[in-house]
């Protein structure tokens, strides 16, 4: 699914933008890891009240995705929260992109990879969320990408070859 031109793309980046305003630095660990206790029903609740400006502005609810912004503002225990929790965003009745590809956090769970070394992780991570319900993924890799997708389509839908 792709945006028009219509279409509102929410960011958890906006939480973070917010709360950098507010005089929080959230490069500092200690500060990221205080104020994201429940780091995906907080992103909830951030989206609760974006969407709610947005449908009060006018904007269709079918016309709205949703980003709980890996990386934005986090640190791993938060990343990993959120990933672990995407069926939660759900609720809100609105599509799901998920960004994923190449994040940091991927290397600091495995080797240390650079970023274009991290399409393993990438991978990994991103067919997770479809497995939670994720409708659209941000990739940096898309023949990769897309090829696992032919597979993992095939795999929880059933077998379709091409002849």
């Amino acid at each position: 699914m792709a945006l028009s031109g219509e279409s509102v793309l929410i960011s958890d980046g906006g939480l973070a933008t917010e709360l950098e305003a507010r005089g929080h630095d959230l490069s500092d660990p200690l500060w990221s890891a205080r104020l994201l206790a429940d780091a995906p029903r907080e992103i909830r609740d951030f989206f609760v009240e974006r969407l709610a400006a947005c449908t009060a502005a006018g904007i269709a609810p079918a016309r709205i995705a949703i980003d709980p912004g890996i990386g934005f503002g986090k640190n791993d225990r938060h990343n990993i929260e959120v990933l672990r929790n995407l069926a939660l965003f759900h609720e809100l009745g609105v599509a799901l992109l998920l960004g994923a590809s190449r994040k940091s956090f991927i290397a600091r769970l495995s080797h240390k990879e650079p970023p274009k070394q991290r399409l393993g992780g990438s991978l990994a991570a991103e067919l997770a969320g479809l497995n939670m319900g994720v409708q659209m993924l941000r990739v940096h890799d898309v023949a990769e990408t897309r090829q696992a997708l032919a597979i993992w389509q095939a795999l929880v839908g059933g077998v379709s070859s091409q002849p």
